[in-house]
């Protein structure tokens, strides 16, 4: 993963950009589509039920009981 910043030199985005990903594109490492599905189908997780916004996320946390 790599970061490329300055945010004090106007234009720096306009001029990497254009030629920096068709390069990472032609080597493989950058994609050139989005991938079907949503976020969730990607990762493999589960279609939640209606109502599940209801329960408790981690229900064993509610039968610590404080001293």
């Amino acid at each position: 993963m790599w970061c490329v910043s300055e945010p004090r030199v106007p234009g720096v985005y306009e001029d990497f950009l254009p030629m920096v990903v068709p390069e990472l594109q032609r080597r493989g490492l950058f994609r050139k589509d989005y991938t079907d599905g949503t976020l969730r189908e990607n990762l493999g997780l589960p279609i939640p039920q209606s109502g599940d916004w209801r329960k408790p996320a981690f229900p064993w946390s509610y039968k610590v009981k404080v001293a």
